[in-house]
C-alpha cells in the first residue's frame, strides 16, 4: 500500500524502490494490482513466500512483530530479524513477509 501511496503523491517508481527497499519490478506490481483490483486485490497474499531460514517458533515471533508495529521499509524488517535471531535476509528475501 506505501508503494501506491507514494507514487499517487507523484513519487518516482524508482524513487519507491530505492526508499522501500524492493524492486521496481515489485513497484510496478503492486501499483498494477490496486489498479486492476482496487485495495482488496493488492492486499489479498497469492504468493507462496519461502521460509527456509527460520523456524516456526522464529516465524511466529516475526508475524507478532509485525502485527505490532508497523514497518515501511523491507531494510527494516531484515535489521530486525538480523538482530533478533542472528539470521541474515537480503532486502528483498523480506519484502514476502
Amino acid at each position: 500500500m506505501t508503494s501506491v501511496l507514494m507514487f499517487n503523491h507523484g513519487r518516482s517508481v524508482d524513487s519507491i524502490s530505492e526508499d522501500l527497499g524492493i524492486s521496481v519490478a515489485t513497484v510496478y506490481r503492486y501499483i498494477g494490482l490496486y489498479v486492476s483490483g482496487g485495495i482488496d486485490k493488492l492486499l489479498r497474499c497469492e504468493q507462496v513466500s519461502y521460509w527456509g531460514k527460520m523456524d516456526s517458533f522464529q516465524l511466529s515471533l516475526l508475524r507478532k512483530e509485525l502485527k505490532t508495529k508497523l514497518y515501511t521499509e523491507a531494510k527494516s524488517v531484515s535489521s530486525w530479524i538480523s538482530q533478533t535471531f542472528d539470521i541474515h535476509y537480503t532486502i528483498q528475501g523480506c519484502v514476502s513477509f
